[in-house]
């Protein structure tokens, strides 16, 4: 293998390790993205729950 053949394998293979990442990285935002969504939810509904239990209490408290 010359310096020429050398130097073409490397490029190929640079650009399908940019491919493999181009291909791979949106995939795993979206993946992120998605438990990001479902932890805010669970989250939202931790607060909601308190909140009417709390109201819950209050109110048989003022009963």
């Amino acid at each position: 293998m010359d310096e020429q053949e050398f130097r073409e394998d490397v490029l190929q293979r640079l650009a399908a390790l940019e491919a493999a990442v181009h291909n791979h990285i949106p995939g795993q935002i979206k993946r992120v993205e998605e438990t990001v969504h479902a932890l805010d939810n669970k989250v939202w509904g931790v607060i909601v729950g308190l909140a009417l239990s709390l109201f819950g209490m209050v109110f048989q408290i003022l009963r």
